[in-house]
């Protein structure tokens, strides 16, 4: 259960940090997780 928690807390924090981390990045951790 602290497993998925903590993945879920990473995907905000990279969606959080778009300022400094590649879009293309982001959408493909996204993209990951919700496939």
């Amino acid at each position: 259960m602290k497993l998925p928690k903590k993945k879920i807390f990473k995907t905000k924090e990279l969606k959080g940090s778009t300022s400094y981390k590649s879009p293309s990045i982001i959408n493909s951790s996204l993209n990951q997780y919700q496939n």
